[in-house]
């Protein structure tokens, strides 16, 4: 899993976050198979280059799923109800931020190292 990132989800919900559910043909950034796929193709000519990068995205991104699911047990063990649709929608805003950040540090990297490559980064 080098290019991407687990992702925690609650289950027994009725929907889930589009940014994960709807992945069609048309390639978008608005789905996250999509920009991983993005990320893979730019960052995988010069692995070494983004490497760090595509680490943290993936320490970051795993701890969120650990605090979610810490904070979310607390009200539980106490009997409470949780929204689990939104615990997931959260979940999924913030990865596809930081998906979002992954994807533009790779390619203005990418950019950079192009043999005919932007000047200037424009």
């Amino acid at each position: 899993m080098p290019y991407n990132t687990a992702v925690p989800f609650f289950t027994q919900v009725s929907t889930t976050p589009d940014y994960f559910a709807n992945t069609t043909d048309k390639v978008s950034t608005d789905s996250f198979y999509w920009a991983n796929r993005l990320i893979a193709g730019l960052a995988d000519a010069h692995f070494s280059s983004h490497v760090g990068d595509l680490d943290d995205y993936q320490e970051k991104t795993m701890a969120w799923g650990h605090e979610m699911i810490g904070r979310v047990d607390r009200p539980l063990a106490k009997g409470e109800d949780v929204d689990f649709e939104a615990e997931n929608q959260a979940m999924s805003d913030k990865v596809q931020e930081a998906t979002d950040q992954l994807l533009e540090k790779v390619l203005l990297d990418a950019s950079n190292l192009m043999i005919n490559h932007f000047s200037l980064s424009d």
